[in-house]
């Protein structure tokens, strides 16, 4: 029986459960979550990078029954449920410092219904190392995070030399949360970045914060980063 290609869909669920068709590639889903510590794919606009952040999403969430048929549904033997964090910055116009604060803002506040807030913490940044750090206590799983076009802010921005900055060092100290505090220690990230350009194998935080973004290879494409934070040990 013929299947209908997912033209423009952008959901491993959606394309699973519609019975639409797809290539299995689980196998190497498999390798990326299971060895290594940080990785930089290079991959054209159109080529399945959101795809591949809603396949890690299903993964991660422990919904075997999507994977029904594929490699990744013998190769996998635990199917644990970890706590995943998805941010997409695609559904925005930024052109202001409040656009991008708003989409950080509005994530964390359904975050933090999941596993708790502290007044405590100020700023975006520090509220998504809360958050990180209590979900990890809260389900004793270690905590996913996906970020799709985690770029497009300061793509947007370039020419707009004053929000670019303001952007870069929003960005910078928000990607660079790992859940970790003066009391909570022994955690530590690991990411996944992925884009049309080149990027240099290293946490995207690391890369702003010696380059910045006006030297950013590939600024004519879309990106997608998959991190993940774990406990140590």
């Amino acid at each position: 029986m013929s299947k209908i290609y997912p033209v423009g869909i952008q959901s491993f669920e959606v394309i699973r459960k519609g019975g639409y068709c797809y290539v299995d590639k689980t196998d190497l889903i498999y390798q990326l979550v299971k060895t290594g510590k940080y990785y930089s794919l290079s991959r054209p606009r159109r080529f399945g990078k959101s795809l591949l952040i809603s396949t890690l999403e299903a993964y991660f969430l422990g919904k075997k029954e999507l994977f029904r048929g594929l490699a990744m549904e013998k190769l996998e033997k635990e199917w644990a449920v970890h706590p995943v964090l998805h941010l997409d910055l695609n559904t925005q116009k930024y052109d202001t410092p409040e656009a991008l604060t708003n989409v950080l803002e509005e994530n964390l506040k359904y975050w933090e219904d999941l596993y708790g807030a502290s007044d405590s913490e100020i700023g975006v940044a520090r509220r998504f190392n809360g958050v990180i750090r209590r979900a990890a206590e809260k389900t004793g799983q270690q905590v996913v995070v996906l970020v799709d076009e985690y770029d497009k802010p300061m793509l947007q921005a370039i020419g707009n030399e004053p929000l670019l900055t303001d952007y870069r060092n929003t960005l910078k100290a928000f990607y660079g949360a790992d859940g970790r505090d003066e009391v909570q220690q022994g955690q530590r990230v690991q990411r996944l970045e992925q884009s049309d350009g080149h990027f240099p194998v290293q946490p995207l935080c690391q890369y702003l914060r010696h380059h910045g973004t006006r030297t950013l290879p590939g600024l004519g494409g879309r990106h997608s980063a998959f991190g993940r934070c774990q406990r140590a040990g």
